[in-house]
């Protein structure tokens, strides 16, 4: 498992136009189903690239939370959700393995390129478990373990069997494994109760 994080120092390369040309949030998020109302976290937020999009998605009686270990992350999110009125967005930081949310609080959860990065996957997962509802969903996207133009090292990446593996032995029913692009999976999976 790498132990690679994203350097906050290039946190301009998050919202760029060419990363809207690789992962257009609009389109990655139309595969998972956000409903209007629900508690969604943005696990690794960064600058928000996700959180904005997913607020409006939620309606003013949503509610997202939006998580990053980096407090200069979660200050430019919520930097960005103020400019923009969004009165829905929580921004908070967290720390590795542990959110700063109650149990059982969201609807759904959202990592994109952050799986990569864990440390202690299995760990980080039964936190995610966690906090989320019954019948809570799990979201990831990452990049697919080969050689792309972008995107971390090979030897970084995590591929979806891999994945849906830990996810399946660690509390989770993997719904669906979606192609996003050549470079790009996204996993779909529910908190399993039994």
């Amino acid at each position: 498992m790498s132990k690679h994080k994203f350097d906050p120092k290039r946190m301009a390369k998050l919202d760029s136009l060419e990363r809207r040309k690789i992962l257009p949030p609009e389109k990655v998020l139309q595969h998972f189903g956000i409903q209007e109302g629900w508690s969604v976290a943005d696990i690794g937020c960064g600058v928000g690239y996700f959180s904005l999009p997913i607020s409006s998605m939620l309606g003013e009686n949503g509610t997202l939370y939006a998580l990053d270990i980096e407090d200069v992350m979660v200050q430019e999110t919520q930097k960005r959700a103020e400019a923009k009125g969004r009165k829905n967005i929580i921004s908070l930081q967290s720390k590795e393995n542990i959110l700063p949310l109650d149990s059982d609080i969201l609807d759904a959860a959202l990592m994109v390129f952050l799986y990569h990065e864990l440390k202690q996957p299995e760990l980080f997962i039964e936190e995610v478990l966690r906090v989320l509802k019954v019948d809570g969903l799990l979201y990831i996207v990452d990049w697919k373990k080969k050689k792309t133009d972008k995107g971390p090292p090979v030897d970084h990446r995590i591929s979806e069997e891999e994945v849906t593996s830990t996810l399946k032995q660690n509390g989770f029913i993997v719904e669906e494994v979606i192609d996003l692009s050549d470079a790009l999976y996204g996993v779909r999976a529910i908190k399993n109760v039994e």
